[in-house]
């Protein structure tokens, strides 16, 4: 019979600057004005990293560990959202918004796996894991030169 314990650590703090362009499209009717949105550009993200430790007691295996290293830099990103705003007066609206933006960022990661005979093996891989972030956003918009 096998036992397990998983310990898993993040460490680091998570940071999003987006540098995006693109264009929009819009429909009014009356106090309601919908607008859909493309985006393209740059994204910078700084992702936490992750230490997992699995010990395992069974036959054959002691120990996993699995330590994954993401590379902060500017990649490309797209995105797209929705918004509806109802207008409460002549410059001002409350605005409600759906998005989502998708970014991929470079990871690099060294598995240790230690057996119970103190044999040890290390592998190493590397990829590009794609970050989906959606968000629902309310607003209170001021508009300038309406």
């Amino acid at each position: 019979m096998a036992n397990s314990t998983v310990t898993s650590v993040s460490y680091g703090s998570f940071a999003q600057y987006s540098f995006m362009a693109g264009a929009f499209a819009s429909y009014t009717k009356h106090k309601l004005t919908f607008e859909a949105f493309a985006l393209a550009g740059a994204e910078y993200l700084y992702l936490p990293n992750t230490a997992i430790n699995v010990v395992i007691t069974s036959p054959g295996q002691a120990q996993y560990t699995r330590t994954v290293i993401y590379n902060t830099y500017l990649a490309f990103a797209y995105g797209g959202g929705i918004e509806a705003a109802y207008s409460l007066y002549k410059n001002l609206s409350v605005s409600l918004a759906a998005d989502c933006l998708l970014a991929g960022v470079s990871y690099h990661s060294t598995r240790y796996d230690e057996y119970i005979q103190n044999i040890g093996y290390t592998y190493y891989s590397s990829g590009l894991a794609q970050v989906f972030m959606p968000g629902i956003k309310a607003a209170l918009r001021y508009s300038f030169g309406k």
